[in-house]
This record gives structure tokens, C-alpha cells and sequence, in this order.
């Protein structure tokens, strides 16, 4: 008993002077406490500081936690078992996943070759285009519609202008109106100075407006992609000639510049009313002449443009004469367009809707095509003979024809004509007559009139003089008698009016002549036989 109290154990939390006292503590009850290293562990579970043991005092040994025999073989077994199965599930999911990867993989490789395909088909398509259509974008310039043959007399006046294929002049785009140029940008491609002939934003929703309601309703065309419908590839509403269109435009604008394509487009596009081009536009709408130095679209204010500018995306739809609503309409969209996008301030458009609200703001240009009609016929018959082409290839010839007419002359005779025919229809039954005035020294024609009234609707047409085919009759023996007298003989010759004949060759029957009144009249002087108009001393 008394070993067991010098051993006895004392809590590591005592102090100093309780281990001096603890002889007189021993004999007193113990309170049970938990060994130093165990209040030490769960302090520290508890997150309480824990308590230092004190040196010199003895602490029994701490629970360990003994484990069974063989344990560890066990936990060995059981791991290598773990990654056994561990391994069964990888190379089960190693597999499914190559089963699922394999008709994806296939998928993917069909894809590839599908695309690959196309690729090529779509590059030799464009070799194609660009190979079949080369020659017409390197000479573009040279195949655009012409303009319309112009015909002037000798005074430069334009006596007639040929129509029956639309009226186009083209200018220098320095004589078209800058209003007219940001009117139709704003309106057909307001990214023309930027793109390369083809905008795919536009393209894009074209073909979502065509899908959404099942047609075309919109082309999503650029300017380069206009000029080259109206110009190489035609107007079909078709897939292929829009993919023409995007192919070729990049070529149009490595070969010209965007000054030349504006050119081009306005110069040609079609305006309604059968004008193509900005000058015939301007001159069939607004009657705006064509003056030195200032062509007609030149001379195009803002509200003039920006109606021009909403007619080529539906000529008939928006022609301001037949459709004076949807034509003004779509002017509010335009004028909007433009100061969108700056080209016009608010004022400015405001001021272009009340002018094109005036009554006379829409003045119809009207050809003046009946000045010399007779003779414009007799050019042009004549000129198609020289040209060997027929007469209606002429109308977009371009050609401008300088004639021998003298207009104002030939409105002069034409005045005299009537005049007399006046005078002679009571007493001697005449209602008509033809002149031609030629100068004999070069063979030009300076008056040229088929008939007294060449606008009368029923036979102003006819032309007596080119195509009346009547023989001459008396009115040729001056000429002969003439001819006679500048060979030596002199009017006071005698000649012998009697029966004769003239035998012919070629089979052709025997000619007689005969005098008007069937009678014959000897021996007479020239001077006499003319003065009687005799045929037989003619002949």
C-alpha cells in the first residue's frame, strides 16, 4: 500500500504547489479524471488549446487502437479486388464507348466527304462561270446597251430620235447629279463604296423575306450585281443566276472601278416609261433638256432624284404617272434612306416632300419625231442599205447621223407649198405636191417633202416623192433639151415631129412615141416643141 501511494498519479494540470501538497491531499476522495494525453487529444477536437504536460511526471501510455490479426492481408485482398473490378468497369465503359463513338465517327466521315464534295463542285462551278463569262467582264464597256440613234440636220438640230427600243443617252458620271448618285446608293447599296460587289448581310435576308412568305420578294442585289444581271447573265428569277451574280461580281469590280460600275449602272438601269438610263429618266419625268455643257441629269434637284432613285425595283409598280401613291411612298423611303444615313439633313427632306406634293412637279418629256418625217425615212431606209442591217437594229445603235437637211429651209417651202396647192385646188382640182431641193454640186438632199401635210394620220405617210414610182413624164424634157443645147444646138433649130419607131434589143417589143393629142406636126423649131411639151422631138 505504500508503494502504491508513492506511485501515485498526478493530473498534469496540477501546479507546482499542489505537488508539494500532495502528500496532504492523498488521504482526501479523488474526483475521476481523464488521463493527461486524453484531455490533451480532446482539447484538441474541441478546439481547445491543450494543456502541456509537466515534466517529471509520469503519464501512462495512450489508447492505441490494437488491430486483429491479419488485418492487413485482408485490406490488401480486399484493394486488389477493388481494382480488379475497377478495371472490369474502365474496359466495360472503354467498350461502350467505342461502340457509341463508331456510328458518330461514321456520321463524322460522311459529313467530311459531303462538304468535301460540294467544296470541289462549288470551285469548279466558279472556274466555269468566271472561264464561260471572262470574255463579257473584260469587255463589258463594249457590249451595254446603246443609246438610241439620234438624227440632226445641218444645223446640229435634232430632227428625230429612235424610240421603238426604249430612249437612252448615256453621260460622264460627272453629269449626273450628285443628288441622283447618293439617292440610289442610299436606296439600292448603301455599302457600294465598301463591298466587293456583293453584300451577304443583304443576301441573307433576302433569302429569309423569300422564305417567310414563299416567293421572291426581294433580291438583296447589289449595284455590281444589277449591272451584271441587266448586262451578262439575264433577268431569270432563278437560284443559279444569283449564284452567277455573287461570283462574278468580285471579278466586275477587280476589273473596273467603282466610279466605272456606277457609270455603267446608271446609264443603263431601266426607269419605266421606256427609258433607260438617268438622262432619259430625267427628261421623261421632269422634261429637263439637254443642254451645252449640262446634260438633263445634271440637272436633277433632291425630290426629282429621290423619286428616280424608287422606280428600277418596280418600274411598273411605281411609275409616278400610271401609280401616283405607290410612287410617292416609296419617295418618303428614299428621302428617309438618305438622311438615315447623312447624305440629307431633315430639312432638306422636308422641303423635298412638300415640292413633290406641287401640282406640275411631274412634267411628261415628249420627242419631237415629226419635224421632217419624209426625209428621216429616206435616211434611215438608206442608212440600213449602206449598213446592211435592218432597219429596226438601228434603233440602239448609238449612232448620231449628221444630215444635208436644212430644216428651216424645208419649213419654209413646205409653208410656200401649201400656199399654192391652196390657191390651185378650186380651179384645177390639186390637193397635194412633193419637192426636192438637191444640190447639185455634191448630191445632198436640202428639202425633201413627200407630201403637202406629212403629219395628216391618213396619207401623211406617204411620201410621193420616194415612193410614189411614177414616171417623170414632161417634167424631165427641160433636162434633155438642156443637155441638147449645152452640146451645140440652139432653140431655133428645126426638129421633125413624125411618126417612128425604135427598135429595142433583149426581146423587149418596139417603142413608138406619140404626142399628147395623137396628132403629128411637121417641121418645128425646138423652142416650139418644148414650149407645146411634144413628145416625138423629145424622144
Amino acid at each position: 500500500m505504500k508503494m502504491d501511494k508513492e506511485k501515485q498519479v498526478i493530473p498534469a494540470h496540477n501546479s507546482a504547489s499542489d505537488i508539494s501538497n500532495a502528500s496532504d491531499t492523498s488521504r482526501a476522495p479523488r474526483q475521476a479524471k481523464l488521463p493527461a494525453h486524453s484531455r490533451a487529444v480532446a482539447a484538441q477536437r474541441l478546439n481547445d488549446v491543450p494543456i502541456k504536460s509537466t515534466r517529471g511526471v509520469y503519464y501512462p501510455a495512450p489508447h492505441h487502437k490494437f488491430q486483429p490479426t491479419g488485418w492487413r492481408t485482408r485490406r490488401y485482398i480486399k484493394r486488389k479486388h477493388l481494382r480488379r473490378s475497377n478495371q472490369q468497369y474502365a474496359e466495360v465503359d472503354r467498350i461502350g464507348t467505342n461502340v457509341t463513338m463508331l456510328p458518330m465517327a461514321l456520321i463524322a466521315l460522311v459529313i467530311m466527304v459531303v462538304l468535301a464534295g460540294l467544296l470541289v463542285t462549288l470551285t469548279a462551278v466558279v472556274e466555269a462561270l468566271q472561264l464561260r463569262y471572262q470574255q463579257d467582264v473584260v469587255t463589258l464597256a463594249d457590249i451595254l446597251p446603246g443609246d438610241s440613234l439620234k438624227m440632226y440636220d445641218m444645223h446640229g438640230t435634232m430632227i428625230y430620235q429612235m424610240m421603238n427600243q426604249g430612249l437612252q443617252t448615256t453621260v460622264p458620271l460627272s453629269q449626273i447629279s450628285p443628288n441622283l448618285v447618293n439617292a440610289e446608293i442610299a436606296t439600292e447599296d448603301q455599302y457600294f463604296w465598301s463591298n466587293p460587289g456583293y453584300d451577304i448581310t443583304g443576301i441573307v435576308r433576302a433569302a429569309i423575306d423569300n422564305l417567310s412568305h414563299g416567293h421572291i420578294v426581294s433580291g438583296g442585289s447589289t449595284i455590281t450585281q444589277q449591272l451584271i444581271k441587266n448586262t451578262i447573265v439575264g433577268n431569270q428569277d432563278t437560284i443559279l443566276r444569283k449564284l452567277e451574280e455573287i461570283i462574278l461580281a468580285p471579278e466586275i469590280s477587280r476589273h473596273y472601278t467603282k466610279q466605272q460600275i456606277l457609270s455603267m449602272y446608271l446609264n443603263t438601269i431601266y426607269y419605266g416609261e421606256q427609258a433607260y438610263g438617268a438622262d432619259a429618266a430625267a427628261f421623261t419625268y421632269f422634261d429637263l433638256q439637254d443642254k451645252p455643257g449640262h446634260s438633263a441629269a445634271s440637272q436633277l434637284d433632291i425630290a426629282q432624284a429621290a423619286t428616280l432613285a424608287g422606280i428600277p425595283s418596280s418600274p411598273i409598280a411605281r411609275d409616278p404617272f400610271l401609280h401616283p401613291v405607290a410612287a410617292s411612298m416609296r419617295l418618303r423611303d428614299v428621302l428617309h434612306g438618305m438622311r438615315v444615313q447623312g447624305y440629307i439633313t431633315i430639312q432638306q427632306e422636308n422641303s423635298a416632300l412638300y415640292e413633290a406634293a406641287q401640282p406640275g412637279f411631274l412634267r411628261h418629256g415628249i420627242i419631237q419625231n415629226n419635224l421632217a418625217p419624209h426625209f428621216v425615212n429616206y435616211a434611215l431606209k438608206e442608212l440600213a442599205t449602206t449598213l446592211h442591217v435592218k432597219q429596226p437594229d438601228l434603233a440602239r445603235s448609238g449612232l448620231l447621223v449628221s444630215t444635208t437637211l436644212d430644216l428651216p429651209l424645208q419649213n419654209r417651202i413646205l409653208k410656200i407649198a401649201q400656199q399654192h396647192i391652196g390657191e390651185l385646188a378650186k380651179a384645177h382640182h390639186m390637193s397635194n405636191a412633193a419637192v426636192v431641193l438637191i444640190d447639185y454640186h455634191n448630191g445632198g438632199i436640202h428639202v425633201l417633202l413627200g407630201n403637202i401635210d406629212p403629219n395628216n394620220p391618213q396619207n401623211g405617210s406617204f411620201d410621193v416623192a420616194t415612193q410614189g414610182y411614177r414616171q417623170p413624164g414632161s417634167s424631165f424634157k427641160p433636162y434633155i433639151y438642156a443637155t441638147a443645147f449645152a452640146d451645140g444646138m440652139s432653140p431655133g433649130m428645126p426638129v421633125l415631129d413624125e411618126p417612128f419607131t425604135i427598135r429595142l434589143c433583149c426581146g423587149l417589143p418596139s417603142y413608138t412615141p406619140s404626142n399628147y393629142d395623137l396628132h403629128f406636126h411637121g417641121l418645128l423649131s425646138y423652142r416650139s416643141a418644148l414650149q407645146n411639151s411634144f413628145n416625138v422631138p423629145a424622144v
